[in-house]
């Protein structure tokens, strides 16, 4: 899965790396970023075995979902972040130039032991995918008691409403 256009040098570099991973008998199912520049899907038309194409559904979510390893370049850190959620192997595909902020994200999740640097080779590791439904729920809990807590405080801190008759109050 490639999440941004590459360079000439990374293009190159990581279609020689599919390359090797087709030589090894691997079905390759390739998801370029949407608007790929032509050099970039002319590279990848040579290994892949399918090539998405725009104007056709996204497979992304099925690419996540069926795979049984993931290949994963890491221009930001969202596809890496879908894909260790699966459970497979993932493979990282780090550009030259990458800012440094999603360098220290990748050697984080590598460090986890949640993702391996990609060299053209397949390398079938386990790990327990990260499930943050526990973490998500008490931010979301917690967000939701704090707007409670501020709207009750608005509501205790405004002046009365006062309503308007067509005649003196009957008190």
């Amino acid at each position: 899965m490639i999440d941004a256009p590459l360079a000439a040098e990374d293009t190159a570099r990581l279609a020689a790396g599919l390359r090797r991973l087709r030589e090894q008998g691997a079905v390759l199912s390739v998801r370029p970023p949407a608007g790929a520049p032509e050099p970039l899907l002319m590279a990848l038309s040579g290994v892949a075995h399918y090539l998405w194409a725009q104007g056709r559904p996204d497979p992304y979510m099925s690419v996540l979902g069926q795979s049984e390893a993931l290949v994963v370049t890491t221009q930001s850190t969202r596809m890496v972040s879908d894909a260790v959620v699966t459970g497979a192997p993932v493979l990282t595909f780090l550009p030259q130039g990458a800012p440094r902020a999603v360098r220290r994200s990748v050697e984080a999740l590598a460090a986890q032991g949640l993702t391996r640097p990609f060299a053209g080779e397949l390398d079938a590791y386990a790990y327990a995918p990260p499930d943050s439904t526990r973490e998500v729920a008490h931010a979301i809990h917690a967000l939701v008691t704090t707007r409670a807590a501020l709207r009750n405080e608005r509501v205790r801190r405004a002046p009365a409403r006062t309503r308007e008759t067509n005649g003196p109050s009957p008190r």
